[in-house]
């Protein structure tokens, strides 16, 4: 081969590279820090733990706020009025969006949090997993194991609860609850260290492997008939966290030598690896996706910093409004002033509830809560008033709908 061909080779390599290799993911936030857990609440303000302290981003990331809350935060569960951090010295709730905090009487570190749809509030620690039926106000141990045996993750299907354990000395595995979490048993999954639980929308259960009491083998998991019998759907990978979107979409967190995340479009028969040029040699300690379907990934030993990284795009859909089955939730005009339309439609009949908040969390405006019937349009205007009648500032606020089966939050913007 010439000169000119080996040249006009290596010219069409590099414009295939530059077409073709797209990056998935952007950097949000680092520090030296280790970074425990993200998460997005109900309005769409970003909540960060780290195990010093926690920060909060009105901007979707672009900036972050130090909160009064100083300490640990392992993990995060919102309410909708509520917000709830696991911590080193126990369980923290807050009823006004992180101004202040009550210590409630969880009587050790906690862990993994979970509220069911009975309305119990579940934690996990080392060998433990506690129930409160009023809001951790009093805690009950309704499952206690062995101290080398943590829980990592915990879920509610249909069919009950589910807690993934890693046991470093034994048995561990999958444990479940058939009466609204007062009795235990470990069903299935013996000896693997679970990392992580997630459902898809036919019910099927999924479980992720970190790896094996007695075999070098970690994987992907499925289960459809409650956890009895499982299917092994790779065990190839160190599973550190798995997310399951709303398409259904299988997302797997892996350390670094079994390649940081993949993802599945086809219920975990197939695997792809979401390439990054940006994320190095470091081990993806979590993940999760936003109410907006964006994935967040965080990283641990990524020197000299961990980092949070966000998909470049939703998950599910880009542009400015969201699918609810065939149709579209929207408001027009966007920005505006003072007045604007919310516009929706559902393919089911549906209770639903539609409520502006501001960027704090509060409730601005209740605009609708009524039946409606599928197939029709529905149009509710807001003319920039609470509902005691008051004009509010310009700035950032969400509307919130809510019905018997889905929830969505979008952003609009009001202007002077």
């Amino acid at each position: 081969m010439n000169a000119k061909k080996i040249t006009l080779v290596l010219i069409l390599i590099i414009v295939h590279s530059l077409c073709f290799c797209q990056e998935y993911w952007e950097v949000i936030y680092e520090d030296e820090a280790t970074i425990r857990c993200i998460e997005k609440d109900i309005i769409g303000n970003l909540y960060l733990g780290t195990q010093d302290c926690m920060y909060i981003s009105y901007d979707n990331g672009l900036s972050w706020n130090e909160t009064n809350f100083q300490g640990c935060c392992i993990s995060f569960l919102f309410e909708l009025d509520t917000l709830f951090v696991s911590n080193v010295d126990g369980i923290y709730i807050s009823f006004d969006n992180g101004a202040t905090w009550q210590l409630t009487n969880f009587p050790a570190t906690a862990g993994p949090m979970m509220k069911d749809s009975s309305n119990n509030l579940f934690a996990a620690n080392w060998g433990h997993i506690y129930k409160s039926t009023d809001d951790g106000n009093a805690w009950n141990i309704v499952l206690s194991t062995n101290s080398n045996e943590i829980f990592n993750d915990l879920i509610e299907t249909s069919e009950g609860l589910f807690a993934a354990s890693q046991h470093y000395m034994g048995e561990g595995g999958l444990y479940r609850s058939i009466d609204q979490g007062d009795n235990w048993e470990l069903i299935g999954l013996n000896y693997h260290f679970l990392s992580s639980l997630a459902i898809n929308s036919n019910g099927e259960l999924f479980a992720g492997s970190r790896g094996h009491y007695t075999q070098a083998i970690g994987g992907v998991y499925r289960s459809s008939d409650n956890g009895e019998t499982w299917e092994t759907l790779t065990n190839q990978f160190y599973v550190t966290d798995m997310v399951i979107d709303s398409q259904d979409r299988i997302f797997v967190g892996c350390n670094e030598y079994t390649g940081f995340v993949w993802m599945s479009e086809d219920d975990g028969e197939t695997w792809n690896q979401l390439e990054s040029q940006i994320m190095t040699i470091a081990e993806i300690q979590y993940l999760t996706i936003s109410e907006d379907d964006h994935l967040y990934a965080i990283s641990y030993g990524d020197y000299p910093v961990n980092k949070v990284y966000r998909s470049l795009d939703s998950t599910k859909i880009n542009g400015n409004t969201i699918k609810i089955n065939s149709c579209e939730l929207s408001n027009f005009p966007n920005p505006f002033n003072p007045n604007t339309h919310i516009r929706f439609a559902l393919d089911y009949n549906s209770h639903i509830k539609l409520v502006i908040y501001n960027t704090k969390g509060q409730s601005v405006r209740t605009l609708a809560n009524e039946n409606v019937l599928d197939e029709l349009f529905y149009e509710y205007s807001w003319n920039g008033m609470d509902d005691n009648g008051n004009q509010v500032s310009s700035g950032i606020y969400m509307y919130k709908l809510v019905t018997d089966q889905e929830t969505f939050t979008k952003k609009m913007i009001m202007l002077k």
